[in-house]
């Protein structure tokens, strides 16, 4: 009987400390494919990187938990987080109905992608576009689950909708003429403009809620957490911390070529 409750004890033990590191983690899901927000850092042995990533960290250290970084496809972080593969989702997500239905939004911690959303064009093509009609029968690309997708789907509805993992995937058929334009938030646009002399944002913008912005995705099962955060999220807003991590974070990203 002895042996027994040792082994019984043992086991209990085991099973404590395999669910210790969960309690003690915060398991961020993001798609590092977005510089400056998120993005991976190959001088740094593929660390991943970028303003999102240092408000993980902020809010992982906040909570007194360790930062787990779970890099997925962007599309499939809101699934994951509702079934609970990951605590949180930080990867520039804005409010759409249909999250909603399955995850539950934080307070806005940056509005610097919402204030603006727009059509990247060639530059030598602008001229052809003055309305949402000249992109009839044109192939716009779009991020999978974004924002952006949602705008050009219900405003371009004579377009030739393409959809892309990635926005640098974008960029690239772009510049090679295998899209005609790509919907994306000025603020990335602006970005890609600087590197990309070739490349110009379009008069046609989107029709947006100026005080929509970048959210925390969380469980719709813990409400405490979402309270937790949404609290961190305001001392961050009340410092301005984020717009100095996005500077920071951008400085990085252009060093490392990644934006161009």
């Amino acid at each position: 009987m002895k042996k027994i409750l040792i082994v019984l004890f043992a086991s209990f033990l085991l099973v404590a400390c395999a669910d210790k590191p969960k309690a003690d983690t915060l398991v961020v899901a993001t798609s590092p494919d977005y510089a400056p927000y998120e993005f991976i850092n190959p001088d740094k042995n593929g660390a991943i990187e970028g303003s999102d990533i240092v408000l993980a960290q902020y809010i992982a250290d906040k909570l007194g938990k360790e930062l787990v970084l779970e890099p997925v496809d962007f599309a499939s972080i809101p699934s994951g987080v509702s079934l609970d593969k990951y605590d949180i989702g930080i990867s520039g997500f804005t409010f759409t109905e249909e999250r909603a239905e399955i995850v539950d939004f934080s307070i806005t911690y940056d509005t610097s992608e919402s204030a603006c959303q727009g059509i990247l064009v060639k530059k030598d093509a602008v001229d052809q576009y003055k309305s949402f009609a000249d992109f009839s029968g044109k192939k716009v690309a779009a991020q999978n689950a974004s924002a952006q997708l949602m705008h050009a789907e219900k405003n371009l509805t004579g377009a030739d909708i393409q959809l892309v993992a990635k926005t640098d995937d974008a960029i690239l058929q772009l510049k090679n003429d295998k899209v005609d334009a790509i919907a994306i938030s000025c603020a990335a646009g602006d970005i890609f403009m600087q590197n990309n002399d070739d490349l110009i944002m379009s008069d046609v913008q989107f029709e947006v809620d100026p005080d929509d912005g970048q959210m925390v995705i969380v469980s719709k099962e813990n409400p405490e957490l979402l309270k937790q955060i949404n609290k961190i999220i305001e001392e961050i807003n009340e410092q301005g911390l984020y717009t100095q991590w996005f500077l920071e974070a951008q400085e990085v990203a252009t060093d490392l070529g990644l934006l161009d």
